[in-house]
């Protein structure tokens, strides 16, 4: 007679669940969680964010290891699916905050070279995309030139620049709050053309040959410098 092979499946054990069970990261780093096990024959990783649980792209290993893990990671729920012919078992959640680097927090204070008051602790250079939420604990003042790749303000957010503060931008400007300061200046400093969505300022210079230009109606207050490239307005009015 013809023979039959059988295989019987035993059951899932996790011996040590996903470690750590706590990850605190900076976008684009990479995060490692180890977990030990017997019985299964596949794995899947999966995240949830609010939505419910989706694979993780490449996490169908016993261990998971993210490369350059995204900001939209932040607050997920990650969890291990491991499976063999009969069974399915679930492991214990890992969750994750995932930190912007130039997101301000205001954690500390509103000092803006205060490390931790910014995403990743670190002070924003400039290549950094800098981002002021409306929703900071403190907003954040400064009283020397600091430094930026783009610089967001949020509705409702402010930045107070005092003494000699002052906002040095290689990037866009997008201010939807408010920047004050008498004798504050923005400073456009880039190497390729920069925009600035209008607004109220009081001193504005522009040292880039590529130009700024403003996408909506712009005042500046005190000072307009040019020390090199023109402002461009389009069909927007600058009041003087």
């Amino acid at each position: 007679s013809d023979t039959v092979s059988l295989t019987v499946s035993g059951p899932i054990s996790i011996t040590t669940q996903p470690a750590p069970t706590t990850v605190n990261t900076c976008a684009g780093s990479t995060v490692n969680i180890t977990m030990v096990s017997t019985g299964a024959t596949t794995y899947q990783w999966q995240i949830d964010v609010g939505a419910g649980y989706v694979n993780i792209p490449n996490g169908n290993s016993a261990n998971l290891s993210i490369a350059n893990v995204p900001a939209n990671y932040n607050n997920g729920t990650i969890r291990c699916v491991l499976t063999n012919a009969c069974n399915t078992t679930f492991s214990n959640t890992v969750s994750i905050t995932v930190q912007t680097p130039g997101l301000w927090s205001g954690a500390t204070s509103t000092a803006w070279t205060t490390a931790s008051n910014w995403g990743c602790s670190a002070v924003p250079t400039a290549t950094t995309d800098v981002v002021i939420p409306s929703v900071a604990v403190n907003m954040p003042a400064a009283s020397s030139a600091v430094n930026m790749r783009s610089l967001t303000v949020e509705p409702s957010a402010t930045i107070t620049l005092s003494g000699a503060g002052a906002l040095n931008i290689y990037g866009n400007l997008t201010n939807n709050g408010t920047i004050s300061g008498a004798s504050a200046w923005v400073n456009f400093m880039g190497s390729s053309a920069q925009t600035i969505n209008g607004g109220n300022y009081n001193r504005v210079s522009v040292n880039n040959a590529a130009g700024l230009s403003t996408t909506a109606a712009l005042t500046i207050n005190d000072t307009l410098q040019l020390t090199s490239g023109k402002v461009a307005l389009g069909s927007n009015n600058l009041t003087l």
